[in-house]
């Protein structure tokens, strides 16, 4: 809120929150703010969980009314952590930290709700904090490597591209996918310099396999949306080019909606100024963020990528069916390129191609490979799919 409407409006804003929280608090309840958007409430007298619970549900109520400041209709919601003395913690410091960690994870099951402390979070920070020091290591032991999935063209049955995907080769665990640690390095800053190294990592690799002779022209990279709204990241993408010599037209970012929409003037520049080097764009889990299609023809969008969460149930489920139809439909009606992401089965597959999707990729097709396994199956032994053509 403070990035949007300036930090003034913010502590507006926060007075009015904390008016709203204070009413629905007893005489004996004390609260006073914490850090940035967060609040404290020391409540007497809990006998049972439930009570403690009962005041959470009071608290939830004042988010049930918009707020209003300075002409803005605000939708708000709260995640609460409860922490209980002396069970969990003894001091002043414990239950702060405590209640912080019950906190955080009331936020990831959802909003609206609350969270008791329970002494696995404890472990579970443990944890995070041991990730944390093993990803900042891995960085600069250069411990991670960039896999490839093949993208077919499901008329020729050629491979038209491919999509860069990080992995972590951790010296104990072995090959750690994304999912695990993505979410983390976004946290503590981490994601710009692991882009920009899968971004150079990537456009040399395949700069070099095109030297040797290898057809697939695309190259597709992931941003998420707090990477994209790093400041400069256009420019970093245009400096990778040059130092690279990939041209502009063989990369393709991959945003998801959530990532390009909204007011955010920034990234609809650093759209267009990507626009102008030549760099292609593809709109990522397709069908699963914003309600509104009014921005396909105002940014430059060349490929919807159909979010697999739809194709794992084709031609089992009637509306999932209905639902790639039309996001197939409405990618050529708008002359766009449509392509199916986690294609696992032959049914799945025909289904795709009796629809008219363009391209798919997925463990049918071939699990994401490393450098040298893509260049074993896919660039001297070109892979080609029979069923397509």
């Amino acid at each position: 809120i403070n990035d949007a409407f300036g930090e003034s409006f913010g502590d507006e804003l926060l007075a009015k929150i904390a008016d709203r929280l204070s009413q629905r608090l007893r005489e004996t309840d004390h609260i006073g703010r914490w850090r940035s958007d967060e609040f404290v409430i020391l409540q007497s007298g809990v006998r049972r969980n439930d009570d403690a619970a009962e005041l959470c549900h009071r608290l939830g109520e004042a988010f049930a009314e918009p707020f209003h400041n300075a002409g803005k209709e605000l939708h708000l919601s709260a995640s609460i952590g409860i922490t209980i003395f002396p069970n969990d913690a003894k001091t002043p410091e414990g239950l702060l930290k405590n209640a912080d960690l019950a906190m955080y994870r009331a936020k990831k099951a959802g909003r609206d709700t609350y969270r008791f402390f329970s002494a696995e979070m404890n472990a579970a920070a443990r944890r995070a904090v041991a990730l944390e020091r093993e990803l900042r290591q891995a960085l600069a032991a250069e411990q991670f490597m960039v896999y490839y999935q093949p993208q077919l063209d499901l008329r020729t049955g050629g491979i038209v591209g491919m999509e860069a995907l990080i992995r972590w080769n951790h010296p104990r665990r072995g090959i750690v996918r994304p999912g695990e640690f993505i979410g983390l390095a976004e946290e503590i800053g981490l994601m710009a310099p692991l882009t920009a190294w899968v971004l150079r990592t990537a456009c040399a690799q395949h700069r070099a396999w095109l030297d040797q002779g290898f057809e697939g022209s695309q190259l597709s990279v992931n941003f998420s949306p707090v990477q994209f709204r790093e400041r400069g990241v256009e420019l970093l993408i245009e400096r990778v080019l040059e130092q690279t010599g990939l041209e502009p037209e063989r990369l393709d970012v991959e945003l998801t909606e959530n990532a390009v929409l909204g007011n955010d003037k920034a990234a609809q520049a650093c759209l267009r100024y990507l626009q102008r080097l030549g760099v292609r764009l593809s709109i990522d889990d397709f069908g699963t963020g914003y309600s509104s299609l009014s921005y396909l023809h105002r940014l430059p969008v060349h490929r919807l990528k159909i979010d697999q969460s739809f194709v794992r149930n084709l031609g089992r489920e009637k509306n999932d069916d209905v639902i790639v139809r039309a996001i197939i439909g409405l990618g050529h009606s708008l002359g766009l390129r449509v392509i199916a992401e986690g294609v696992e089965t032959e049914e799945q597959l025909h289904h795709l191609v009796e629809l008219g999707c363009d391209e798919a990729q997925g463990d049918l097709i071939s699990p994401p490979l490393s450098a040298a396994q893509f260049e074993a199956q896919a660039v001297r032994a070109p892979l080609r799919l029979a069923s397509c053509g």
